[in-house]
């Protein structure tokens, strides 16, 4: 009898440790939506960042080609953006 209530109270303690790491681990990355963001401007900050140091357009269309080679490679194996997302994405940063 008395083994029973040590069985459910080390189950509830693993429970209770299993949600406590699951909030830090939330609290330490953010949400995926802030994650996508983050990501995004990241994104936008390296490539508007490799341009300024362009001074030719033709510099410029090799920076973003290549910019847009590496992101669409690092997009397409991401768990926060689905293909659809990724396309818009590179869409954009192809505008910059």
């Amino acid at each position: 009898m008395h083994m029973e209530y040590l069985y459910i109270l080390i189950l509830l303690v693993l429970i209770l440790l299993g949600l406590y790491f699951f909030k830090q681990n939330t609290a330490i990355y953010g949400t995926p939506q802030e994650k996508k963001e983050n990501i995004e401007n990241e994104y936008i900050n390296e490539i508007k960042a490799a341009l300024k140091k362009a001074d030719t357009q033709d510099e410029k269309v090799k920076i973003k080609l290549h910019y847009i080679k590496k992101f669409n490679n690092e997009l397409s194996r991401n768990i926060f953006f689905t293909a659809q997302e990724a396309k818009e994405l590179l869409s954009r940063l192809s505008k910059l």
